[in-house]
This record gives structure tokens, sequence and C-alpha cells, in this order.
């Protein structure tokens, strides 16, 4: 569909050009699209289980799954950070981008479970998804709630699923500039991020030689 997922694929190839773009940083990156999400994670279990780098030597995983364009973001919702050793990085980098962290309002629905990155977070990389929050510039309070709603009523898993000419990306920019900024401080670290003590996914980031 074009909002699930080609909204997330076409940030993937703009973060990549970005990426290639530099500076360079002293860790490499890895740009991947998976396939069949909705039939239980396969393509990035697949991945998790035949990495192209080694997992013990992967740093960090940020996942972009559907993006509603829906105009500039004032908020980004990076469920699952704050559990990671990445998280000063990722507040750092979400207050030069001018954005608030936002909480996660469907987190009661185990929404870190069921997407991508969730496999990499198994296998013990560090790993979240990032999403633009519920607060829109110029946009009323319940602006953003009320289009998400609409989307997931008529419109999500549906031949309806087609672009929209009143679709607005200026805030694609933004999570991308906040992205890379996070990626390249990651990348550039003397040590690799891990999970924070005592969360169900640190064992199996030091099994992967990481402490």
């Amino acid at each position: 569909g074009a909002a699930d997922n080609a909204t997330g694929c076409a940030l993937l190839l703009e973060l990549a050009r970005g990426w290639a773009k530099g500076p360079k940083a002293k860790r490499s990156a890895v740009f991947l699209a998976v396939t069949a999400e909705e039939k239980g994670l396969l393509g990035s279990k697949y991945y998790a289980a035949n990495p192209l780098v080694p997992l013990g030597k992967t740093a960090l995983n940020l996942n972009f799954d559907m993006i509603l364009p829906l105009g500039v973001p004032e908020s980004v919702v990076v469920t699952g950070a704050d559990r990671t050793t990445t998280w000063p990085a990722v507040k750092a980098a979400a207050a030069r981008n001018g954005l608030e962290l936002e909480a996660d309002q469907r987190s009661h629905l185990g929404i870190f479970y069921r997407s991508d990155h969730f496999s990499m977070a198994q296998a013990g990389v560090p790993a979240f998804s990032v999403a633009a929050g519920m607060r829109i510039k110029g946009k009323p309070k319940d602006f953003a709630r009320k289009a998400i709603k609409d989307f997931n009523d008529g419109v999500y898993h549906s031949p309806q699923d087609e672009l929209k000419p009143e679709w607005d990306f200026a805030g694609f920019v933004v999570l991308a500039r906040f992205t890379l900024d996070l990626a390249r401080e990651v990348a550039n670290a003397d040590r690799l991020p891990t999970w924070n003590p005592g969360d169900e996914f640190r064992p199996a980031r030091e099994k992967l030689g990481v402490k």
C-alpha cells in the first residue's frame, strides 16, 4: 500500500542517500527492506539468523514502519529506546532537531513486540522503531489522532491504501535528520550500545560478546 509501507520504504531510500553523502562515520551502515512482516516478521527473522554483518558487531537497529504523511511533527515516538544505552544519544538528537520525545500511546497493545525491530531485539541488538508523534506543526491537537483513526478504520490493509493528493511529506525530512543524527552519533561512538542492566534482551546481547 501507499502508506503501509511505501512510506517507510521511501524514507529508507532517502536515509541511504543521505548517509552516502557523508560525513563518513567510523562504522558502516546496512539499509535493509524486509518482507512478510504481516506474516510473522519473517523477513527480519531471516536477517537476524543470516546477518550481513555479525550481530556482535552491529551497533543499533532503527526501524521504520508506516508513517502517515500528515505534515511536520513536533514530537517523535521511539518506543523501547529508553531500554538501551543509546537513550542519551536519542534525547540529544531529538533536542537538536526540535522534537519532543512522546510516549507511545499504543504501548499497551504490545506494539514493541509486533514490528520488525523485535527480531533484532530478540537476537540481542539494541533496536526500536522511529515514528512521528501526535503533535503536528500548525495542526489542531487532535488532528493526527483523527487522521490515524480514519486510516485504520477505512483504509488499513485494503485496496484503498493509495496515494492521496492531500498528503504532506514535509515531516519526512525532520524524521530523516533526527535518524541520521542519531545513527552517526552511535556509529562514531567508542563502544557498542547494549540493553540496560536487567532488560529481557540483555542476556542475548552478552552472548554476542557485548558487555
